[in-house]
Formats: structure tokens, sequence, C-alpha cells
């Protein structure tokens, strides 16, 4: 099934007209102000490890638990965070922190 992305950005004419015509700049919104919300601090690097073995418990997971490790690693760019399973590690992104 393809989607007709152009329906949703710009004047939402389909651009399935003839290929050689010079392309139009699709017409841009402007930007919308969100509100500041007031977020919750982050837990600590031990909270959050004891957050994911309590998960891992209910999932049956004991061996994984005992070996989960947390760590923030800041070469971390488009991503929150990776979880690796042979290492039993989860790597986060010391942004979500600030």
């Amino acid at each position: 099934m393809q989607l007709d992305f152009w329906k949703f950005w710009g004047s939402g004419a389909s651009k399935t007209t003839n290929p050689s015509a010079p392309a139009e700049e699709p017409q841009r919104r402007a930007p919308t102000r969100e509100l500041a919300v007031e977020a919750e601090p982050m837990p600590s690097t031990k909270e959050l490890a004891d957050m994911a073995r309590a998960h891992c418990m209910r999932l049956g997971a004991h061996r994984l638990a005992a070996r989960l490790v947390v760590l923030w690693n800041p070469r971390l760019k488009s991503t929150a965070g990776l979880a690796r399973l042979k290492s039993s590690e989860i790597e986060m992104k010391p942004l979500l922190a600030a």
C-alpha cells in the first residue's frame, strides 16, 4: 500500500503530476509553541537498574536480572539508549537526565 505523504504536507495535492516540471516548494506550517511541562527528575542509575531488574523478574528472566548493568554513554547521538543482551547492559543517553 502506498501512502500519499504530500496530502499531509502542504496543499494536499498529490505530487504524481509531470516529473519534468520544476518542483514546487511545499507550503510549510508555522511552528507551534509547546507548553513547558514540568518534568520529574530522572531516576539515578541504581534506581533505573532496580526498575529494570524488577521488570526482568516479573517476566521470569532471573539470570538476566542478576547480571543487569545500566550505564550512561555520552557517545549516543541518535538514540535514547541501547540494550545489549549478551553483556546484559543497558546504555542510556546522558541528555535524558538533563
